[in-house]
């Protein structure tokens, strides 16, 4: 039993003679058994920066994304990202290991652009892959993702081809059963859309503010986290940015906001004061805005205050949880405005 992945699978490659037909290994594909954490596991809390340190038990740490798109030849079906590894003369899904100071988002980003060449976008996720390598635990964290832009050749000397298939013909392609399942949950969700709950960075003290509390600033230290959201919320490609009339809210978003050329819309229903007289309206306000960005497909980050915070939950069906500042919880929405599935909480642990 791997009691640090909670999984007891095992690994298992048999190796056969390389195919002309399909350009692969063999007609009966490589095995790896592998597990998918249990439910539990899957509310992903993941610290930013996430690795100060790492010992022979703790789990090695991986993301990857499955990249999908819809067949420019073919009306209604869809293609899968793979790219083939000489190193173990296999076909699989873009992955790599976390680096320093990196979110396993931001992690599955980087790795399908260095594998690949191709920058996308996360949309749901998927089940995580748990198995053993060279004695220690490792944990691949999977999200579906949408192309954005090609940079051309991928520039990683891990693979030497990258392919565009069917999503039919990557059951037969793909070396790995866990990665041709991976595939498959990848259609169930792909429509499912990233809602990002964040709540302000760290702001100044109330007994240090003598203005009107809702002009009360970030510290250094909230501005610094707000410029660490950037690769988060670039990693979900979010296209709306709405906060509380806040100072520290607006704040808190519009460095991503500016480089991503959106404006950080400030919605009265969020702010404090008044969510506090009108709780209603800061729940109702949010799941309108879930339920736009589950209908139109627009990824959507929205700043709030701690109060508040569980009246914007409730509004995904989502149960309140410990926010820090500038943490963030992740839904996925579907067109309803709902959570459907167990998100995920990205907490800052930098020093103040």
């Amino acid at each position: 039993m791997n009691e640090a992945s909670g999984c007891s699978c095992t690994w298992r490659v048999t190796r056969r003679p390389r195919s002309a037909s399909t350009g692969r290994t063999g007609s009966a594909p490589r095995t790896r058994t592998c597990c998918t954490l249990p439910p539990e596991r899957h509310s992903l809390e993941n610290r930013l920066p996430p690795m100060t340190s790492s010992t022979s038990t703790s789990p090695v740490l991986a993301a990857g994304a499955v990249v999908l798109r819809p067949s420019p030849t073919q009306a209604g079906t869809h293609e899968v990202l793979v790219v083939h590894r000489p190193g173990y003369d296999d076909w699989s899904l873009p992955k790599g290991h976390v680096d320093p100071g990196e979110s396993l988002p931001v992690t599955a980003v980087r790795e399908v652009r260095e594998e690949t060449g191709w920058v996308v976008r996360l949309g749901a996720r998927l089940d995580t892959s748990a198995y053993p390598v060279n004695g220690r635990p490792k944990e691949v964290h999977w999200w579906v993702a949408v192309p954005v832009a090609d940079e051309g050749p991928a520039p990683d000397p891990e693979t030497d081809e990258v392919r565009w298939v069917a999503t039919e013909e990557a059951v037969s392609l793909l070396t790995f059963e866990s990665d041709r399942r991976l595939v498959d949950q990848a259609m169930e969700r792909g429509r499912l859309v990233p809602f990002i709950v964040v709540r302000h960075g760290k702001a100044l003290a109330r007994a240090k503010w003598s203005q009107e509390d809702r002009r009360r600033p970030l510290t250094a230290r909230g501005h610094r986290q707000s410029l660490a959201l950037i690769a988060l919320l670039t990693a979900f490609g979010v296209r709306e940015v709405v906060s509380s009339r806040a100072v520290r809210c607006i704040d808190t978003l519009a460095p991503y906001a500016g480089l991503a050329g959106l404006q950080v819309r400030p919605l009265a229903a969020l702010d404090e004061d008044v969510a506090a007289s009108e709780p209603a309206a800061a729940t109702a306000a949010t799941g309108d805005l879930a339920v736009r960005a589950g209908t139109a497909s627009l990824p959507t980050a929205v700043c709030g205050h701690r109060p508040v915070l569980p009246l914007m939950l409730a509004a995904l069906g989502l149960e309140d949880r410990l926010f820090g500042p500038a943490d963030s919880v992740v839904a996925y929405v579907s067109a309803d405005g709902t959570s459907q599935l167990a998100p995920d909480h990205f907490v800052f642990s930098d020093d103040a």
